[in-house]
């Protein structure tokens, strides 16, 4: 009876189709099987940071946390960015460098999904850098684009009005900055004088205008005496 088994296994095999038919089954088991079966595997997930008060801002942050976590394949294979996250509220912190222990309770999974944190890939702690945002008034200069047609010429001072800006930013940033501008001016070819607005705007990232949000603008345009 061995020998018949044997015989018919040698016979199946020694056709290519069927070759091929056990190996697509094969294939599809095991990924049936990687699928439904619980697994654990290493994820890298993003930090949101909550609670921020009012009159400090982050300058620096840890990103990304590695951890660990179980559940079916399918769950885990179909994890996308910002699925699964880490929140760590900031409400208790002040201005300064900290290192922050974060707990895995913290971490926020899908309402339904099987997966669970079983810890973490690393360290538990992450360093978050706090300033405090300051103000400041600085001047506003007006940005101009172009030039007056041939023979005219600016003349006299461009007026502004107002002529400084609220600003405000972390510690760090705001005292490296000197004035902000306005969105550009186009004086090209033009034969008279342009009074117009602009909108006052920062060209630093991380420093915002407070006010105002428009400026009254007068450049004085002359004709060349020949």
């Amino acid at each position: 009876m061995a020998g018949k088994l044997s015989k018919l296994a040698r016979s199946i095999f020694s056709h290519p189709g069927v070759k091929i038919a056990s190996l697509v089954i094969a294939i599809i088991l095991w990924f049936i099987a990687q699928i439904y079966e619980i697994q654990e595997r290493t994820i890298t997930i993003p930090i949101k940071f909550t609670d921020i008060p009012t009159n400090l801002v982050i300058s620096e942050a840890t990103e990304y946390i590695s951890v660990r976590a179980s559940g079916l394949g399918k769950d885990l294979l179909g994890i996308k960015q910002g699925d699964i996250y880490l929140e760590v509220s900031l409400n208790e912190y002040e201005a300064g460098e900290h290192l922050v222990e974060v707990k895995k309770n913290a971490i926020v999974i899908p309402e339904g999904s099987s997966i669970n944190i079983v810890g973490f890939g690393g360290r538990n702690t992450i360093a978050v850098r706090i300033e405090e945002i300051e103000y400041r008034w600085v001047p506003i200069v007006v940005f101009l684009r172009g030039m007056p047609a041939e023979d005219y010429i600016i003349s006299g001072d461009i007026s502004k009005s107002p002529s400084f800006a609220l600003i405000k930013g972390k510690s760090s940033l705001i005292n490296k900055v000197d004035f902000v501008r306005t969105t550009p001016v186009d004086i090209s070819q033009v034969t008279e004088d342009v009074h117009t607005t602009a909108t006052v705007v920062s060209s630093l990232s991380g420093i915002v205008v407070v006010e105002p949000n428009n400026v009254n603008i007068g450049v004085g345009i002359s004709r060349i005496s020949r």
